[in-house]
């Protein structure tokens, strides 16, 4: 699981792996202007445009 900064928002518990993620980010397979189609630990799903993401960190937390 991980949490993502955006440009005006921080979006916690998302179910991806880092490693996954940063793949996403370093390939040029999805463009700066695509949606990553992501999913909350619970269920709710959402889209953030790639370019306007610009942190991300491993996170644990299990609540």
């Amino acid at each position: 699981m991980i949490d993502i900064y955006c440009t005006t928002v921080q979006l916690y518990g998302i179910q991806i792996r880092y490693d996954v993620m940063e793949k996403i980010m370093d390939d040029d397979f999805i463009s700066e202007n695509d949606f990553i189609k992501l999913t909350f630990k619970d269920g709710v799903k959402c889209a953030v445009r790639k370019k306007d993401i610009i942190g991300f960190i491993e996170s644990d937390d299990d609540e």
